[in-house]
């Protein structure tokens, strides 16, 4: 309502100003029978199967692995408007990008689980914990997403949540053995 009260629609913009360039990045795009639904970076991950993926077989799955999907769509967002200036240098005109966290997370998706179901027939299973000790935790008042990426972020998160007794467990002593076997 806003933009289009303003004349920002990508249509109204560009009779106004023809070399502008739109770039969108919503959960499911802006065109499309999934457009007018809400959702979150979380919510595409889920639709998509990305979801299947986060966290241990047997255990509740995990949140997406640090916001990879929202930085993923922006980085395709730059190189599509990357593209555009250079398109606008080249032949003039604007441009009007709509990325879908959901195309993007498929695309990502695409090599390895997806491609490997095709070959093998079978499901690619949960897969753990790749990134780090990665989880969420129930704390006094409420719960934690903790997700440590390196050694220092490791000890420190131990040492502040009065989890030091998970150092003395060789499983988890240093931030790659915990990356591997955190339960």
């Amino acid at each position: 309502g806003q933009a289009q009260a303003l004349g920002l629609l990508p249509e109204q913009a560009t009779a106004r100003w023809p070399g502008t360039i739109f770039a969108s990045v919503t959960p499911f795009g802006l065109a499309g029978p999934w457009a007018d639904l809400p959702g979150t970076e979380l919510t595409a991950a889920a639709a998509c199967g990305y979801k299947h993926l986060a966290g241990f077989p047997g255990r509740a799955r995990l949140t997406s692995f640090a916001l990879q999907l929202e930085s993923a769509g922006g980085a395709i967002a730059t190189i599509g408007v990357q593209a555009a200036l250079a398109g606008r240098e080249r032949h003039g005109g604007g441009a009007f990008l709509d990325i879908a966290l959901i195309e993007v997370t498929s695309s990502m998706l695409d090599a390895w689980l997806i491609a490997g179901h095709s070959f093998s027939g079978q499901n690619i299973p949960r897969q753990g914990n790749k990134t780090g000790p990665l989880d969420v935790i129930r704390a006094a008042d409420g719960f934690v997403y903790a997700h440590p990426l390196t050694e220092p972020n490791w000890r420190d998160f131990v040492a502040v949540s009065g989890l030091d007794a998970m150092l003395a467990d060789p499983r988890l002593a240093t931030h790659e053995l915990a990356r591997t076997n955190y339960p």
